[in-house]
């Protein structure tokens, strides 16, 4: 096989394992591997974010947390549109945006669930080359996630309507697309050079923008209310320029004082299959038991439900208020 369609396999592997984060774990979209949208939406950035963390071999918690952050800015503001409406017609809005639904399902979802959660899952079990420090207490927190995210992928289920069981087959439909591509990961001997070349960096930034135009122009959240070309310019534009800010402030630090990294391999043969496995049908099996626990029994669990938003959306405002105001805007515009 061409080394150029074994990188293609590569990131699509890891843009199915992040998709599958973002989308199906929280139920939101429980069948999404099925939506090739969803990879396009999602692995474009990947790719380009993955591309740099690993060229430069940025360890830096902040640009990991950042690109995370950003996952989620550019997703939800040119394709699902909640920057502007929040989740339902009746969002607090402030100068044409959400702010709770930024501090929490950006700044905070997006970026831990979006990105860091499958990026370190990728690293500690999938062994790729992603420059990560690997820590036992983060490999506690993944036993958790389910549990964790248990409040929100009920509340998600009630709001559509979906029975036990029909959301659990959407799961596994999705979980079973996953373990395909990880499976063809695993069968590719070797991969000579994970890294882009500038043609394809520069390839895939024209594909990326064009999609994205395209996502601007037909894609919409239905709960907003609103039709896909209703988007307010002004804050749309003020929302652009943050974003392109926060990537111009991140490629500069971490870019500097650093060799720059030529050629990355990868052996998909060294990926612990079992133990994926093992961590997929764990996630998939509490998730059934707990909601299944929690219908049989009528247990409420909204207090749960409030305190996960809350306690996001704290940490969403506290990461991005110490990354940005308090160590990457002085670092560069007072120095």
């Amino acid at each position: 096989m061409k080394e150029g369609y074994k990188k293609i396999i590569f990131y699509v592997s890891f843009s199915a394992l992040g998709v599958f984060w973002a989308e199906a774990l929280s139920t939101n979209i429980p069948q999404a591997l099925i939506n090739p949208f969803l990879y396009l939406g999602y692995g474009l950035l990947y790719v380009f974010f993955l591309d740099a963390l690993m060229r430069w071999n940025e360890k830096s918690f902040v640009v990991w947390y950042l690109f995370g952050a950003l996952v989620g800015l550019i997703t939800e503001t040119y394709i699902a549109k909640v920057t502007f409406y929040g989740l339902d017609p009746s969002a607090f809005r402030i100068l044409g945006v959400a702010p709770s639904e930024i501090s929490f399902i950006i700044l905070f979802y997006h970026a831990f669930f979006s990105f860091l959660a499958p990026a370190y899952l990728a690293k500690r079990i999938l062994k790729v080359p992603l420059p990560i420090v690997e820590k036992q207490f983060i490999d506690v927190l993944f036993v958790f996630a389910p549990i964790i995210l248990i409040p929100v992928i009920y509340s998600e289920m009630v709001m559509r309507g979906l029975d036990l069981f029909y959301l659990i087959k959407l799961l596994s439909m999705s979980a079973l697309i996953l373990i395909l591509w990880i499976m063809l990961l695993c069968s590719l001997k070797k991969i000579e050079n994970v890294l882009l070349t500038d043609k394809e960096r520069n390839g895939l930034l024209v594909f990326t923008f064009l999609i994205y135009l395209v996502f601007t122009i037909k894609a919409t959240n239905k709960a907003h209310g609103h039709a896909p070309m209703d988007i307010p310019l002004v804050p749309m534009i003020g929302v652009s320029l943050v974003i392109i800010l926060v990537l111009c402030l991140i490629y500069k630090k971490i870019g500097q004082n650093k060799d720059f990294i030529h050629k990355i391999e990868y052996y998909p043969g060294s990926i612990n299959f079992p133990v994926f496995l093992v961590w997929l049908s764990w996630h998939l099996l509490v998730t059934a038991m707990c909601l299944y626990f929690v219908i049989k029994y009528q247990c409420s669990i909204k207090i749960f439900l409030i305190c996960f938003g809350l306690v996001g959306t704290f940490l969403g405002i506290i990461f991005f208020k110490n990354f940005i105001i308090s160590f990457i805007l002085p670092y560069y515009i007072l120095k």
